[in-house]
């Protein structure tokens, strides 16, 4: 990437100069990108960055597996559905109603959503 498109980037990301606003930038030690894929101009553009703004690196070990807020471990959110609900019968025009004792409920796994395991603190991602 030329210098000019790294600068317009930059200023996209950031449109006012201010020392109030700070970027945080990943610093993944991988430094050949990844395969098949087009190199990006890390070092150019965290300097780009830090011409209008504070640009902090930050580490990325474990920050989708712990909790930004305690620092403890994240679960997948699991959620209550019922799996096997009898459907009702009809016998000659009237409706007999379901017999609940034959509902039963599974815990299904919801994706994408994170809880934290800390009971104090709660934060979903």
């Amino acid at each position: 990437m030329a210098r000019v498109a790294v600068d317009a980037l930059a200023k996209h990301i950031v449109p006012v100069v201010s020392t109030k606003t700070c970027v945080a930038y990943g610093d993944w030690s991988k430094r050949n990108g990844i395969r098949g894929h087009a190199y990006s101009p890390v070092k150019g553009l965290k300097q780009a960055l830090q011409k209008r703004t504070m640009a902090v690196s930050m580490d990325e070990f474990m920050t989708s597996k712990l909790c930004s807020h305690c620092h403890q471990t994240l679960s997948s959110v699991q959620y209550l559905v019922d799996t096997k609900l009898v459907k009702r019968k009809k016998r000659k025009g009237t409706v007999l109603i379901r017999n609940r004792p034959e509902v039963q409920i599974e815990e299904k796994k919801c994706y994408g959503v994170l809880r934290c395991d800390d009971e104090g603190c709660g934060a979903c991602y």
